[in-house]
């Protein structure tokens, strides 16, 4: 349950970002993608799976979260200089 409830974050957010035109709803985006990826890599933890097939999950976990962190530096600069 846990596991679909970040999938659906990750998704509406993925898709909410590349809607948006305006910096401020890109940013809630990129916070909600963020926070669906953070949902899997706890769904991951909490699993009772062997730690084979939970670091995967975490790792692709760590990486989106890293991702949309990047981004939404990206936009935070273009916020404060346009040019």
């Amino acid at each position: 349950m846990l596991l679909m409830f970040g999938a659906l974050l990750l998704l509406y957010g993925f898709l909410r970002s590349r809607s948006a035109t305006r910096p401020a709803p890109k940013m809630t985006s990129l916070d909600v993608q963020s926070c669906g990826a953070l949902t899997i890599g706890a769904a991951a933890l909490v699993s009772d799976a062997p730690w084979t097939a939970k670091l995967p999950i975490l790792l692709s976990s760590a990486i989106l979260v890293a991702m949309s962190t990047c981004a939404h530096a990206r936009v935070r600069h273009t916020i404060q200089d346009p040019d």
